[in-house]
């Protein structure tokens, strides 16, 4: 009978065992399970996830952006073995106790970072978008990254044009005691304004070379800062605003960097500068001017000199082009004969041709009358508008590679490992030009002819027809 109350007692243990398995099992099973967090901030053993939770720190030390298992207690039972990675944005704000990104879908508000982020870097946020992970490394988004190269020298004709940068930029360094003896200082910004192609980007570019030369220096990558108006331009709330104060701060950097200010080049200023009241669809340039006007009204410290160019000068907000922002206004003119000689000049200077005289031939050739596109009626008579006309560096610049082009081809033609540049192929550049030419529209030429002779155009009748010769 012992013996029978020994084996029940033993039977009923292992029952009462496999229970205890049996229900521990069903409890896991059922139970919720542990819930996943980032780690946004550590404050001694205190520790605060992206869910809101405050818990007290593990066995394991944890630190900011790691990704952690919450069981439904509330307490840390695991970390993930990896780092968790969601989306990509650009940093538009940055505060004290947060950061904002601009992300496609929209804007986020950042608790915490693990590494040291301004406005305007692109970061990867962790799954959760609480926490800044990583920050990608890229080049400076507006600036050229290799030396400009360009001087006055290399600037064709636009005398009066080189003379007023030189008066409001370089000469302030150069001439600085006469300067403060005068109580002058140089200009915060200077707007050229003229046709497409005739030079504006090159002033930019020659004008960094000379403030850099006037502190005894080289340009460097990040001094002649280039952005287009339209690439500013964001479907995002603030992102514009938020890339323009990355401009000047770009800008800021590179004046502690250096010791002299950088060059803020905005082409197409007048899609950026929109004069308020102008109705566009979106209403813009009610927060974009007054965000580039709180810039300049600050570059004493932002060591910036802001150079805007446009083909619209009229576009432009008032309160950007009143003097005390943009203290001179620069037209950037067609270049005439003697001009178009020395811009001929430069863009053959390192091409071989034949004769002494190359550029007289073939600026005299393109001003001549032997490639008229229009027959306009004004209100002064009726005229003739020619090739000439409409002349501008960037022609120039295309007529010789052309040039050089046929003379290339003239060479492979006749087996020759060498030769030079001669009149024929200057002839049949220009005739390929003028055809293309008489495709063309002129309408921004025609108005600038207008405005400059001082007639009023009634009609425009096209010339059709090939080369009358010359």
């Amino acid at each position: 009978m012992a013996q029978l109350d020994n084996n029940m007692e033993v039977l009923l243990r292992q029952a009462q065992a496999k229970i205890a398995e049996q229900q521990a099992l069903l409890e896991e099973l059922t139970a919720i399970p542990a819930k996943v967090a980032s780690v946004t901030s550590v404050k001694g053993k205190q520790v605060l996830l992206s869910n809101g939770s405050v818990v007290p720190m593990p066995s394991k030390a944890l630190k900011v952006g790691d990704c952690v298992q919450v069981a439904p207690t509330g307490m840390v039972v695991g970390t993930l073995p990896f780092d968790t990675y969601g989306m990509t944005g650009t940093v538009v704000k940055v505060e004290k106790d947060f950061w904002q990104v601009a992300v496609e879908q929209g804007t986020v508000t950042v608790a915490s970072t693990r590494v040291p982020v301004e406005v305007g870097d692109e970061v990867v946020m962790d799954g959760s978008s609480t926490v800044i992970m990583l920050k990608l490394t890229k080049p400076p988004k507006f600036a050229f990254t290799t030396d400009t190269h360009v001087t006055w020298d290399d600037v064709g004709g636009l005398e009066d044009a080189k003379l007023a940068l030189r008066e409001s930029v370089e000469m302030p360094y150069t001439h600085a005691a006469l300067y403060k003896h005068f109580g002058k200082r140089h200009a915060r910004g200077v707007l050229l304004h003229g046709l497409p192609g005739n030079g504006k980007t090159l002033l930019g570019k020659a004008t960094v070379s000379a403030i850099a030369a006037a502190h005894g220096k080289r340009t460097v990558p990040g001094a002649f800062i280039y952005i287009k108006g339209p690439e500013l331009l964001s479907k995002w709330v603030g992102e514009t605003e938020s890339m323009i104060r990355g401009l000047f701060e770009q800008a800021r950097k590179h004046q502690a960097q250096h010791g002299w200010p950088a060059v803020i080049f905005i082409d197409e200023a007048d899609a950026l500068l929109t004069a308020r009241g102008s109705r566009t669809a979106s209403g813009m340039e009610h927060t974009i001017v007054p965000q580039f006007l709180s810039e300049m009204d600050g570059l004493e410290e932002s060591g910036a000199i802001v150079l805007l160019a446009t083909n619209r000068a009229d576009m432009l907000d008032s309160a950007v082009t009143r003097p005390g922002r943009i203290d001179r206004k620069v037209y950037v003119a067609p270049p005439d004969l003697n001009a178009t000689i020395r811009i001929f000049a430069i863009h053959l200077r390192d091409i071989p041709v034949s004769g002494d005289n190359m550029p007289g031939y073939a600026a005299s050739k393109l001003f001549s009358d032997a490639y008229p596109l229009y027959q306009l009626r004004t209100s002064k008579g009726t005229v003739t508008f020619h090739m000439y006309h409409t002349v501008s560096g960037a022609m120039i610049a295309g007529l010789v590679e052309q040039a050089s082009a046929k003379a290339i081809h003239r060479c492979v033609a006749g087996g020759h490992k060498s030769g030079a540049l001669c009149e024929g192929d200057i002839d049949a550049a220009f005739e390929g030009v003028y055809l293309e030419h008489l495709r063309l529209s002129h309408r921004l030429e025609i108005e600038d002819y207008a405005e400059r002779h001082g007639v009023k155009v009634e009609g425009v009748a096209k010339i059709q027809g090939a080369v009358q010769g010359g």
